[in-house]
């Protein structure tokens, strides 16, 4: 936890300290607040802990795992609630149905042992949500699928198509029959039938994987996954039909015949991004909050690897840059989801002390989302006794605010033109924000006071 001096120039400073549980950090250049939402004492701590699956519900709450449970957390009260509770085994993954208003299906995967790494099988079931009594019922199970120690898949997403995605994990073709459903990606209708234009008469919709842990499906379309390779790991756009490489070839390195390696290289195309981050959930994010997160956020379960940022190209099939963020700070991350407002949240410290966290920008709320985070040229910056602000527009008369980590105006002053100074030699060290204004747009720029 960071501390702030929340000094107003001319004033006495007196030192303040955020609420509990929140930290001051960057992602790139935006200032955000990371607040823990559900502490540890909500889950079994150690290898087998149990938040595995992120889910931003129906009901604008966000909805978890936990081992045995389906949790909810409001954002709004901050309470926690129990919207399932199985008798056995491990629950991995949930998704909802996207009209859920008049299909009010919930699917989750389960392992049928005490906890995923342990067991054998993966089962996927639809349960309808009760709005009477607030509740998950009426479980149906629909298909399983064989896994080895951790390498399970099992991650579920309902598809703009309205069909059902389901990540598997293993594939061998000596054991590829029909209905074999292990490594894989597996695309089925909400009742479970099999769609006709899947590629086999199956629920096979891709094969070839080795552990894809996280599916999201682009704006335009495109349902990508992230996978656990076996030196090196893939982000792969899926195409119906495509063998993605397992065991032959993991994006890099070979393990059968070159010749049979150059097929996939040539004809097949992917990965879209190869590296050495473990990764497990991945979310799509568009939003001015953050804007270092736009496009996809990785959760890496690499130890102290914490979130990967991916920006992909117009056509959403390419990564165009990957930047890591939160190193060394939050351990295993396991899952990762963004809410409709902007906020991230994420699995702390899985397999030791786990958590939930948020990611916010405390000052997005008050600054206008057209014209937030436009640059000024302000310097020295860092800065101490002076602050010296320029603008393409010189000659308009503008207004000046200063705004501490937490929003909050440390200082505003009328009818300025610029160049102009400001004597900051009051100010308590710390992150501020600079905000100008006149009769046409909004500017702001991060400035960083460092002791005299």
């Amino acid at each position: 936890m960071k501390k702030y001096c929340l000094g107003v120039l001319f004033l006495i400073c007196a030192s303040a300290q955020l609420p509990a549980q929140i930290t001051v950090d960057t992602i790139g250049t935006t200032i955000v607040h990371i607040e823990t939402v559900v502490d540890t004492t909500h889950f079994a701590g150690g290898y087998d802990s149990g938040p595995w699956d992120l889910h931003w519900g129906p009901d604008d709450k966000l909805w978890y795992t936990n081992k045995k449970q389906i949790d909810r957390y409001d954002p709004v009260t901050g309470i926690t609630d129990t919207l399932l509770r199985v008798n056995s085994g491990y629950i991995m993954s949930l998704a909802t149905h996207n009209d859920f208003a008049n299909n009010s299906y919930v699917y989750i995967t389960k392992d049928t042992a005490s906890y995923y790494g342990l067991g054998n099988r993966v089962e996927l079931y639809r349960y309808t949500y009760n709005a009477a009594v607030d509740s998950l019922e009426n479980p149906l199970l629909i298909l399983n699928w064989g896994h080895a120690g951790e390498h399970s898949g099992g991650r579920v997403m309902f598809g703009a198509d309205t069909m059902v995605y389901v990540t598997t994990a293993e594939y061998f073709w000596q054991i590829d029959t029909l209905f074999n459903n292990s490594g894989k990606v597996l695309r089925l209708h909400p009742d479970g039938s099999v769609p006709t234009d899947n590629p086999r008469p199956d629920y096979t919709w891709t094969w070839g994987h080795r552990n894809p842990q996280g599916i999201l499906q682009t704006p335009n379309g495109n349902i990508i996954t992230s996978e656990y390779g076996m030196l090196h790991d893939e982000l792969n756009v899926i195409v119906p039909g495509n063998h993605y490489g397992w065991f032959v070839f993991d994006g890099v390195s070979c393990f059968q015949p070159v010749d049979t390696c150059n097929y996939y290289q040539t004809f097949v195309k992917f990965p879209i991004d190869i590296g050495q981050n473990p990764p497990s959930g991945i979310t799509w994010y568009d939003h001015p909050a953050i804007p270092e997160l736009n496009g996809i956020i990785e959760a890496v379960t690499g130890i102290n690897q914490g979130l990967m940022s991916y920006q992909l190209n117009a056509n959403m099939d390419s990564v165009i840059a990957k930047t890591s963020y939160l190193k060394y700070e939050y351990g295993r991350v396991r899952d990762v989801v963004a809410a409709p407002n902007g906020t991230v949240y994420f699995i702390a410290f899985d397999r030791s002390k786990p958590r939930i966290n948020s990611i916010s920008n405390p000052l997005f709320s008050t600054l206008n989302e057209q014209t937030f985070m436009q640059p000024l040229q302000i310097y020295p910056n860092p800065g101490n006794n002076q602050i010296h602000i320029t603008r393409k527009n010189n000659n308009s008369l503008s207004s000046v605010r200063i705004l501490n980590s937490l929003g909050s105006e440390v200082l505003s002053i009328e009818q300025v033109k610029f160049p102009f100074t400001i004597n900051s030699s009051e100010l308590a060290t710390g992150v501020y924000f600079i905000q100008v204004t006149d009769d046409r747009e909004t500017r702001i720029q991060k400035w960083i006071k460092v002791s005299n």
